[in-house]
């Protein structure tokens, strides 16, 4: 397509949403975020009630249909909700986007990056090694002026100024490049392959019917058919799974159930242990997330179910059995089996293996979009046949942002101390798993932990010279800089990551509005969520009594020991060098035949995405996934795909938005029950 057709079809397609109304939102809504929320999500349980502003999106919409009805206007465009949208979930959390839950919000962007290098610093453990080797610039040098943030005081904007700084740049580098890195993907993710992504349909779908008529009445909010019943009866199903927690509130007690998550697979490993001793059927399962996992394409379910039944069930039991796996009682609650002892470490095959080894194969399927984004993007003038733009975005700016923020990230590694070449080889590696964790989202639900890739980023450092076997104090810097880097644990809830931001797209493209104004609004929320985190926090934490007695996401401190122990204590897993290396080409290799047998073979359904979905946490996704694979399985066999479409679809997202909207009224109880009281 030429650059004129082009640009015609996107001015006929897509309607401009940069308003100064919406620009001026994106900028102001974390400050205003920051302030409202951080009471409840430092003095109160914060993993069940994180935050309470913005309310639960499908609030939103209901207020703004409401108002429509009462001042005759028209239902707001759907362009102008998914901007809106987006600037809320970007500040809420991963799972703002399925059931409107803030999931863990913005505030542990601190943790994912600044908090590293502070902690290292305070923990008399870790300070040996960190005190000489972290530059100045990175956290105070201060032990009085710590101590103020951990323990509360007065607080000195001095010492802290040279660091907010540069992690205000860092937090920026880090996100906005993400953002540009990941954009190559876009078009054959969602506009050629048409890829589900899962956890974008209740949103998407949301928005899109809010829009949709029928019968001169929105189709969101009638009862005409057959599908608008499916969904109000999911919502209403959705919203009482949510009642435990809204009793919750009313009462000085916290119910023990952790984001809806009864323990049905708790019970089953109950009754099945003795008859499979080793067989793990406990993990996760949140039943808004089960029915929407059932749109993931069936070869990518089936592959989940099964890798689940041959790694959690029949190996251990054969090894159990056998007596080449350790047993004793609750060892199927831990991650033993899959990262530590045995021949075959089902969590590592895939997260080292798989999950770059799908990087590379879509490099490799796409590489003709990659070249041609560069080649229009650098030289115009030499290619005017190519498109010279996405949506308005144009290559040149992709072009350019990519190769300008990855210098930049290289930049900065070598600024805190990082060694020098691994300080190209982490950001490059960075780059490929978050790739490969994207193209996951887009069949089924982004696990990732970028802690989990850290041990493969040291032996890489190893097998190439820079620092020695495990441990090795010369690498606590560049380890550091990776794990500010990956967001480690922050990424798979937070909402600026590269695979979470990914969804946002998904929205966007079905709603027809356009990336190049999703992508600016996402730079400036993500930009000036970075600025108020930074400069913020620490502020807050002294003069409200310290960090170490208020409660928060600790990504940071819960991480470091990852850090420690293959630099000053004792090197963790019981997995060497060899099967490091082994299990990623291994996964690798496995993945281009397993593509390639997919491409010749009609017949083989097995799906590399369903062996990176059950292994998180020592396979606790195994029985989810074998959970959403039952459902789609049945529903398909018992009414086709028709029945599929017309009634589980609008039930499931219906399910999922309902969850949350009890979320949102139990947490403002909460925040005059449980905050307010301690504020006066």
């Amino acid at each position: 397509m030429s650059r004129e057709s082009s640009d015609q079809a996107t001015s006929e397609e897509y309607v401009s949403i940069l308003k100064p109304a919406i620009l001026i939102m994106a900028v102001l809504m974390p400050l205003i975020f920051f302030f409202l929320n951080i009471d409840l999500h430092a003095k109160v349980e914060w993993w069940v009630w994180p935050a309470w502003f913005p309310p639960h999106f499908f609030v939103i919409l209901l207020i703004i249909y409401l108002w429509s009805r009462l001042t005759r206007r028209p239902m707001m465009r759907p362009q102008y909700l998914v901007a809106i949208f987006t600037i809320c979930y970007l500040v809420s959390g991963w799972s703002y986007m399925l059931y409107g839950i803030h999931y863990w919000t913005m505030f542990p962007m601190f943790t994912g990056s600044y908090g590293y290098w502070i902690h290292g610093l305070w923990d008399e453990t870790y300070r040996a090694l960190t005190w000489d080797a972290f530059p100045a610039f990175t956290a105070p040098h201060s032990l009085p002026v710590l101590e103020a943030y951990y323990r509360g005081g007065a607080f000195d904007f001095g010492p802290w100024l040279p660091s907010m700084l540069f992690f205000s740049l860092w937090m920026i580098v880090v996100y906005i490049g993400s953002y540009f890195f990941v954009l190559p993907l876009y078009k054959p993710l969602i506009k050629v392959e048409r890829l589900p992504f899962p956890y974008a349909a209740p949103v998407a779908n949301t928005i899109k019917w809010s829009a949709t008529t029928q019968e001169d009445k929105t189709f969101l909010f009638s009862l005409k058919s057959a599908s608008s019943k499916a969904f109000w009866i999911g919502l209403v199903i959705g919203m009482m799974t949510y009642l435990p927690s809204v009793i919750s509130a009313l009462t000085p007690i916290t119910f023990p159930i952790y984001l809806i998550s009864p323990p049905v697979n708790q019970w089953i490993q109950s009754y099945m242990t003795p008859i499979l001793p080793g067989a793990k059927f406990t993990g996760w399962f949140a039943p808004a997330e089960i029915v929407v996992a059932a749109f993931a394409p069936m070869d990518t379910l089936f592959t989940a179910f099964l890798y689940w039944l041959i790694t959690a069930v029949i190996y251990p039991v054969v090894g159990v059995k056998m007596g080449f796996l350790p047993y004793y009682e609750g060892i199927e609650g831990t991650a033993v089996y899959f990262q530590e002892e045995g021949p075959f470490k089902a969590d590592w095959f895939a997260y080292w293996g798989v999950v770059p080894g799908v990087a590379i194969w879509m490099i490799y399927r796409y590489r003709d979009n990659f070249i041609n984004i560069f080649k229009a993007g650098l030289n115009p003038k030499k290619y005017p046949d190519l498109a010279q733009e996405e949506e308005g975005l144009s290559y040149r700016t992709i072009a350019l942002g990519i190769i300008g923020f990855f210098i930049l990230l290289i930049v900065m590694w070598i600024a805190v101390g990082a060694n020098p070449l691994m300080s190209i080889i982490g950001p490059v590696y960075f780059i490929l798993y978050m790739y490969g964790w994207v193209r996951v989202q887009a069949e089924g639900m982004h696990t990732a932990s970028s802690s989990y890739h850290i041990l493969p980023f040291y032996d890489m450092g190893t097998a190439l010279g820079q620092w020695g076997p495990r441990p090795d104090p010369k690498a606590i810097t560049s380890l550091t800089a990776f794990l500010s880097t990956g967001q480690p644990g922050f990424e798979r809830q937070s909402a600026v990551s590269m695979p979470n931001q990914f969804l946002i797209y998904k929205v966007s493209y079905e709603n027809k509005t356009r990336l190049k104004d999703i992508f600016i609004i996402s730079i400036i929320t993500v930009v000036s969520a970075s600025i108020i985190v930074t400069f913020l926090t620490p502020w807050w934490y002294a003069v409200n009594g310290g960090r170490e007695t208020l409660g928060m996401v600790e990504y940071h401190q819960w991480n470091w020991s990852w850090i420690w122990n293959l630099t000053g204590g004792t090197p963790p897993w019981r997995v060497t060098l060899f099967e490091t290396i082994g299990y990623t080409f291994g996964g690798i290799v496995f993945t281009f035949i397993a593509y390639y047998l997919r491409a010749r073979f009609t017949w083989f359904l097995i799906n590399p995405i369903g062996i990176a979905l059950p292994a998180v946490w020592g396979m606790s996704h195994g029985m989810f996934w074998t959970w959403a694979f039952l459902i789609k399985l049945i529903v398909l066999r018992a009414g086709g795909a028709r029945a599929f479409e017309r009634y589980y679809i609008p039930f499931a997202v219906g399910f999922a938005m309902g969850t949350g909207v009890l979320y949102f009224f139990a947490s403002i109880i909460v925040l005059f029950t449980r905050v307010l009281p301690l504020l006066m």
